[in-house]
């Protein structure tokens, strides 16, 4: 039952976005209880549907995910009017650093280097590097994101009526047709 969510989404974000980034909402949970909703890349996807993103340790987003680990991802495919909503937990590691660090672009690595994302800006508080290369070291606020889906939701808008169905991991995947 995995595939049957995993491939169509691969393959649903492979003709939205091509050789583009991967733009998805990510939303979190605030210590207040309040929700957190904001546009992160997602770097990969493996066989087992885990989505890999990359964050600043230093971040709200990163200090959500240590006190609280459930998310919910939504990617709008709006060329194929399809709607994608995964829930699960969301962790915050270095362990994958190694490997993502290098795939990023200059540009990209270089913000790992800025002052703590959401401060108040100040003259003369830090640099901000403009490119950062590959063989530079990750800096300590560079992390990576493991998300697992344990719950995903598709909407096609394209049929009528609508089709929703819902994939849940219970021991296994199971999948439900719902009213869209």
């Amino acid at each position: 039952m995995l595939r049957d969510w995993l491939d169509p989404l691969r393959l649903a974000l492979e003709r939205e976005f091509a050789d583009r980034p991967r733009v998805l909402t990510l939303a979190t949970v605030a210590r207040d209880g309040s929700p957190r909703a904001r546009s992160v890349v997602c770097r990969s996807i493996n066989d087992e549907g885990t989505h890999l993103f990359v964050s600043d340790a230093r971040s709200d987003k990163n200090r959500q995910l240590r006190a609280r680990q459930e998310v919910e991802v939504v990617y709008w495919l709006a060329s194929q009017r399809l709607q994608y909503r995964l829930r699960g937990p969301a962790t915050p590691t270095t362990a994958l650093n190694d490997q993502l660090w290098p795939q990023l672009s200059d540009a990209t690595r270089a913000m790992f280097f800025w002052p703590p994302p959401g401060d108040l800006r100040v003259e003369g508080m830090g640099e901000f590097p403009r490119a950062v290369p590959a063989d530079a070291k990750p800096p300590a606020s560079f992390e990576t994101i493991i998300f697992m889906p344990m719950e995903v939701e598709r909407l096609d808008l394209n049929p009528h009526p609508h089709d929703r169905r819902r994939w849940a991991m219970a021991h296994e995947w199971d999948v439900a047709r719902l009213n869209p």
